[in-house]
């Protein structure tokens, strides 16, 4: 049962580095990254033993599927090589010579694999230590350093597990590779699943704000109403109620309500509850001008709005403020 979920969790990451290529410009990065979660895929569902097993029945012989398995490490060996590459050049930046590199990579891993095994994950082996080589020096607490260092400790577990089948002769536990192909796929898709989960959890927090204003401001909304992903609301929601907060300070300023033009605190936490207050009744907070309504230095507009969104729910929740 754990290795059908391993494969289905892989799968899911296949279709989000696909739908990726796909939408973007395919780059060589993108199309390795790709080819290396699929050949993940593909080999958790060769651990499965049912799979496995039906495999061998209609190849007759276990030779042809030792032998996929073979390639699948091959095409994985040769993707890796080619986004550690892009990570840390070796060759210069020649289109053409950069993919005879990958074709001869990719052609010396299977002929060695077909041959002889051990030389074939020697090389399988050799190029996941250049790739995790390459692959600790970019690992960051970022949203792309987590995410490479989620991969790069997959193909840790790769390299474990092709120096295994060289020490021994055949492959580790099912479970210990399906477990390295997991950490591989998550990495795939670290980048795209956590700026997705964050965006919703700006939406959350930034719905009431955003409702309160664009009630009050109706033309800050665009007038594209079709699907959007989540991603893309959250950055149009932002928009939204920024728009609004300057808007409100020019009506207020055709209304010859003019600010004293005191300079904001440096408190990011005192600064946002000012311009609530503020949004919620300009004569609470008279110094409010557009130098308070901008981000504070150093602080994006995404953070600001959350900020100004949470004092906003605060004071709600203290007043029963609704508008």
């Amino acid at each position: 049962m754990i290795l059908w979920l391993a494969a289905a969790f892989v799968w899911c990451a296949v279709g989000a580095r696909i739908g990726r290529v796909l939408v973007r410009q395919a780059t060589p990065v993108r199309v390795a990254i790709a080819i290396s979660v699929g050949t993940v895929a593909l080999n958790t569902m060769l651990l499965m033993p049912d799979v496995a097993g039906t495999f061998d029945r209609v190849a007759g012989s276990e030779g042809l599927r030792q032998q996929v398995v073979e390639v699948l490490w091959a095409l994985f060996a040769a993707s890796t090589l080619t986004i550690s590459e892009a990570a840390r050049p070796i060759l210069p930046k020649n289109r053409l010579r950069t993919w005879i590199f990958y074709v001869v990579v990719l052609t010396v891993t299977g002929v060695g694999l077909a041959i002889d095994q051990p030389l074939g994950w020697v090389s399988v082996f050799v190029a996941a230590v250049f790739a995790v080589v390459v692959g600790a020096r970019h690992i960051s607490w970022t949203v792309l350093g987590r995410a490479i260092g989620i991969y790069t400790a997959g193909v840790v577990g790769a390299a474990m597990s092709a120096l295994y089948v060289i020490v021994n002769g055949y492959e580790p536990p099912a479970g210990l590779m399906a477990l390295h192909n997991v950490l591989i796929a998550t990495g795939s898709v670290g980048v795209l699943g956590e700026v997705w989960l964050r965006s919703l959890i700006v939406l959350i927090r930034i719905r009431r704000l955003h409702t309160v204003l664009t009630e009050r401001f109706p033309d800050v909304l665009s007038e594209d109403h079709g699907h959007k992903t989540i991603v893309l609301r959250s950055s149009d929601h932002v928009a939204h109620i920024m728009d609004a907060i300057y808007l409100q300070s020019a009506v207020l300023v055709d209304l010859g309500v003019v600010s004293r033009g005191v300079v904001p605190p440096r408190s990011a936490r005192e600064r946002a509850r000012s311009v609530v207050r503020w949004l919620v009744d300009p004569s609470l907070a008279p110094n409010v001008d557009t130098e308070w309504i901008a981000p504070p230095a150093g602080m994006s507009a995404r953070r600001w709005v959350v900020s100004l969104a949470t004092e906003f729910n605060r004071l709600a929740s203290e007043s029963g403020v609704t508008a």
